[in-house]
Order: structure tokens, then C-alpha cells, then sequence
């Protein structure tokens, strides 16, 4: 039987590591945080890499009004653990990165949970909320945070090792390539309240 690599737990033990190791993350709940796998439509490097879907409208808010429509998310649950994000990596492109790329789209996904962390997004202000007026000045607000962390886990390579392989070497290191699946629409799915 073939062995099997769970790159969803990978990911998650390396985000519950930042967020038990950096001050500036330590507002994350990593068990309300599902970590997700998607594959692309496309190779090659250029495209999404992640992305964070927050399970909850401004100000964590379980519902709001779009064009004039009251709308309501249903709660997601993982045993007792109500799920407020699910981040998704996308492979093999996100695989195909450099250890440091995909170290920095991991810490630039988990900087978009909202330091509240009520389900939903960091707001920013100027140009979209998202990013602020520059996803340039975005990304060097997390630089910092990476090489912090990056000097703490130097003594702990075996937890990041896995984020040195491209697609195919991981696959020949570690075996078939697994994953939490996850149906973003499904996921977060608004619906009028009874």
C-alpha cells in the first residue's frame, strides 16, 4: 500500500507553531482554523497560491444585508470547535514555491485573520480592505514576523521539512500527496434566517 502524506496536518502544525511562537499571531485559535488542499487549473508559478475564506461578515458579525437581502452563514463545526477560517493552499503551485515563498504566503494567509479573531477578515484601510493601498507594503509588514521565526525554528528543522520539496519531490519523499477537501461555496454559503 502506498504511504500517504497529509499535507493539510502538515500545514496545520506549522500554523499552530507560528501562533503559539509569535507574539503577533497569537490571537489565532489554530483548532478553529481548517487548513484545506486544492489543486489548480493551471501549473506553473504564476496565480493564487492561498487564500483565507472567513466564516463570519464584518466584525464577526453571523449576519448582514446584501442588496437589501438579510443573510445569515451557517456555522461550520469540527467536534465541539466552531471553524471561523479555512485557509486553502493551492497544488502544486503552491509546492512548486521556494521554502521561503511558501513560508511568507503562509504567514501573509494567517495575517488576514482579524486580530479579534472573530471570523472575519484583518480590515485595512486605504484602497481594498484586504491588502491596504499596497499588497507590496502588505507583504513587508509580515517580513519581519518570518525571519523571527525562522531564527526560533532553526533547532526544529523536521517540522518544515516537508516545505523544502517541490510537488513531485515531496511526492517521491513522502508518497501520494492528501488533503482536507473543502467546497468554498458550500462552506460559506449565505442563507435568509427562518
Amino acid at each position: 500500500m502506498p504511504t500517504l502524506f497529509d499535507y493539510s496536518a502538515a500545514l496545520s502544525q506549522v500554523i499552530a507553531d507560528i501562533a503559539e511562537s509569535c507574539p503577533e499571531f497569537a490571537h489565532i485559535h489554530p483548532r478553529q482554523v481548517w487548513v484545506a488542499i486544492a489543486q489548480c487549473r493551471t501549473s506553473g508559478v504564476h496565480g493564487t497560491y492561498a487564500s483565507v475564506l472567513p466564516l463570519r461578515f464584518e466584525n464577526g458579525a453571523r449576519e448582514t444585508t446584501h442588496r437589501g437581502i438579510r443573510v445569515t452563514r451557517q456555522p461550520l463545526f469540527d467536534g465541539e470547535h466552531e471553524i471561523l477560517y479555512i485557509i486553502t493552499f493551492y497544488l502544486p503551485r503552491f509546492c512548486d514555491l521556494s521554502f521561503d515563498q511558501k513560508l511568507k504566503t503562509i504567514f501573509h494567509e494567517l495575517y488576514h485573520i482579524n486580530p479579534d479573531f472573530n471570523g472575519d477578515v484583518r480590515r485595512l484601510t486605504g484602497g481594498k480592505y484586504a491588502h491596504g493601498s499596497s499588497r507590496k507594503a502588505y507583504d513587508k509588514r509580515i517580513e519581519p514576523s518570518v525571519q523571527s521565526y525562522l531564527e526560533t525554528r532553526r533547532r526544529d528543522a523536521e517540522l518544515l521539512e516537508f516545505l523544502h520539496f517541490n510537488f513531485a519531490a515531496l511526492v517521491e519523499a513522502k508518497g501520494r500527496v492528501v488533503g482536507r477537501r473543502v467546497n468554498r461555496r458550500r462552506a460559506g454559503r449565505t442563507a435568509a434566517p427562518p
